[in-house]
Order: structure tokens, then C-alpha cells, then sequence
């Protein structure tokens, strides 16, 4: 009996000090999304295929963004591609995204615009809202008149000007460049008191 004795004691002594417990964490398989609450320890899930899923469910590729709602369980989004789908959520200076929310905070960069023609008389050059990048003129004959050409911001020759020149004789002799860049709310018309000595050309978007 001393022997089984014995056998018990050496058993409870190498599980006491010659075994060390062994730190595991189990992923459960589940079939509906579990709920949390704030503090509160959670066991790791598995999607129905094994793989480990954070908020309930595995990632799903999909062609459009997923819908969310506030609380619920979300899953990783992938394009179609296999890329991670991820998104800022929130605006920050220079970001186009943030137009209207605060106009002083973003960049704008304007790479194109559209030019009108050759103008010489007065004339509407865009019926609604837009945006002015620059005007340019220049004499179409050697024998100028003086005048003024006014580019309003409407679709008739009133309201508020957006740039205005008082021609003189000598300015016929090279192209004018007035830069703008200014929103044009209701529309563009530019209006002339010359008798067709100058040709103007609006860029605008």
C-alpha cells in the first residue's frame, strides 16, 4: 500500500510544481451576434467556418459599402478585389468631402474650366450657379474706344459685379488677364460700353 501511497503523492506533487495550468481562450461558434456591455468581458466568436469574426460576424465582400446602425454588430468590409474597405469619418482641412460644412477648412483646386467664346458685345454667358476661374481681353483693331466691361453675376446686365474694367486707349495693345476665382451664384453676363474693340473670353465651371 506504501507504493500507491507513494504514486498518489509524486502524482499531486509533479501536478503542483512540475505542471503549469495552460492559458486557453475558447472562439464559439454562434449562430446570432452577441450582445456587449460597456465593461464587460467577452468570448471571442467564429463565423460557421471557423474564421474569427470581431463584432459578431465574419468580413463580407460586397460591391456596396454595408449599412450600419447605431449599436448593432458590424462586420469588416471588403471590395470585391479583397481590399479592406475603410473609411476616415470625419473631415479634415483640405478634404473635398467637407464642402458646405465649413467653407473655410478644405482646398479646392480647380484643374479645368470651360471657356466661352470670343465675346464682343453684350452677351449671357452662363444661365445658372457656377464658378469663375479668369477673364481675358484684347483689342480686335488698332483704332480703340474707351469704354467699361462688367462681368455680373446674373443672367441680365445688372447685379453684382464680379470683376469690371475701364478700358483706355493703350490697353488694346496686349491681352488683359483678370483672375477671379469666385463662386458666380445665379449666372454670368458680361456687358459692354465699347463698340466691339475688344474681345473678352470668360473660364468658367
Amino acid at each position: 500500500m506504501r507504493w500507491i501511497y507513494g504514486l498518489f503523492f509524486l502524482l499531486v506533487a509533479i501536478g503542483a510544481y512540475g505542471l503549469r495550468d495552460e492559458a486557453r481562450a475558447e472562439c464559439r461558434i454562434l449562430s446570432s451576434a452577441p450582445s456587449y456591455t460597456a465593461g464587460q468581458l467577452k468570448d471571442l466568436t467564429c463565423g460557421t467556418n471557423g474564421a474569427l469574426s470581431l463584432g459578431g460576424g465574419p468580413g463580407s465582400a460586397t460591391a456596396a459599402a454595408p449599412t450600419l446602425t447605431e449599436g448593432g454588430a458590424g462586420y469588416f468590409s471588403f471590395d470585391l478585389a479583397g481590399n479592406t474597405r475603410v473609411t476616415l469619418g470625419t473631415c479634415f482641412g483640405g478634404d473635398s468631402h467637407c464642402e458646405g460644412d465649413d467653407p473655410d477648412s478644405y482646398l479646392r483646386v480647380r484643374t479645368h474650366t470651360t471657356p466661352s467664346a470670343r465675346v464682343t458685345a453684350d452677351t449671357q454667358i452662363k444661365a445658372s450657379s457656377g464658378w469663375v476661374s479668369h477673364m481675358t481681353c484684347a483689342g480686335t483693331d488698332a483704332t480703340a474706344t474707351a469704354g467699361t466691361i462688367i462681368l455680373y453675376n446674373n443672367t441680365a446686365e445688372s447685379g453684382t459685379i464680379l470683376q469690371q474694367w475701364d478700358v483706355l486707349a493703350a490697353d488694346y495693345h496686349s491681352i488683359q488677364v483678370f483672375p477671379i476665382l469666385a463662386p458666380a451664384s445665379t449666372g454670368l453676363y458680361l456687358g459692354f460700353t465699347t463698340t466691339n474693340d475688344v474681345a473678352c473670353t470668360v473660364f468658367y465651371k
